[in-house]
């Protein structure tokens, strides 16, 4: 009962030992061994993907950060009265187009990411 508790609560790291006593009870504590097993390593993927998918939400957030706070700056400089300085909205300008454009390939990159990584899931199952 105690093997059974340490499945249900995730506890995964010990074995259950098999004794030769009888044969039919030795097939089920074979059985629910193999189960555990299994069910450590599944659990253990998907732990792993779950960190991973945390670790790309991160750099993605980070990525789309930098040229929003870029463009956030910009715009409240040309609101504030960039207007009267033609060269100075023409660099203003330039510089929100190039962040825009920069945050745009990040989105279809993650886009690309994702849609890859859903694909390569798909074929492991």
């Amino acid at each position: 009962m105690t093997a059974a508790k340490n499945i249900q609560h995730n506890t995964l790291d010990f074995s259950l030992s098999v004794t030769q006593d009888a044969k039919e009870l030795s097939q089920l504590l074979h059985a629910f061994e193999e189960m555990r097993k299994e069910l450590k390593q599944s659990l253990a993927k998907q732990w792993q993907l779950e960190e991973d998918r945390k670790d790309m939400t991160a750099a993605i957030a980070h990525d789309l950060r930098t040229p929003l706070t870029i463009i956030h700056g910009h715009t409240e400089i040309l609101v504030e009265g960039s207007k009267k300085d033609p060269e100075r909205l023409s660099r203003y300008l330039h510089t929100i187009y190039t962040n825009t454009t920069a945050f745009d390939s990040t989105i279809k990159s993650a886009a690309r990411s994702i849609s890859h990584r859903k694909s390569r899931l798909c074929r492991k199952e």
